[in-house]
């Protein structure tokens, strides 16, 4: 958690430099968040890990897919990605799901395994919200 007298576990001069600005082009200083990006341009599939949370997963064949990573643990829930379909083509099973896994959206309450489709130029976001459960947004 980030706020007043928050430290990350640094000592006083490394708290200093984590959030001063040294760039002078950085009008706000601080820390500089980069996501992890992943951009799959084959057909044989991205698998990402639970370690590899929070990355974008750019899509670039019609054909491409991503194989969500096992949520069967407490401690995989918050794992997320969003996952693109940068093609010029829809992607009828462009994420996927292993093990007891299942995707939950308003239309599926109960969960289901079926591959997600993601249209041309447009992304999805998953969030592993409970164990072997993925919240589909978008």
């Amino acid at each position: 958690m980030f706020g007043k007298g928050a430290t990350l576990g640094a000592t006083g001069t490394q708290y200093a430099a984590l959030f001063r600005n040294t760039s002078a082009g950085n009008t706000f200083g601080g820390l500089t968040y980069v996501p992890h990006n992943v951009v799959d341009t084959g057909t044989s599939g991205t698998s990402p890990t639970v370690l590899q949370s929070s990355s974008t997963i750019i899509l670039t064949n019609a054909s491409g897919y991503v194989t969500l990573p096992d949520c069967a643990a407490d401690t995989d829930i918050g794992t997320q990605f969003v996952i693109m379909n940068g093609a010029t083509g829809d992607n009828s099973g462009a994420v996927r799901v292993q093990g007891s896994n299942k995707f939950y959206d308003t239309d599926n309450t109960s969960g289901v395994t079926a591959n997600q489709s993601i249209d041309k130029m447009q992304a999805k976001s998953v969030i592993c919200f409970g164990i072997n459960k993925w919240m589909i947004i978008g």
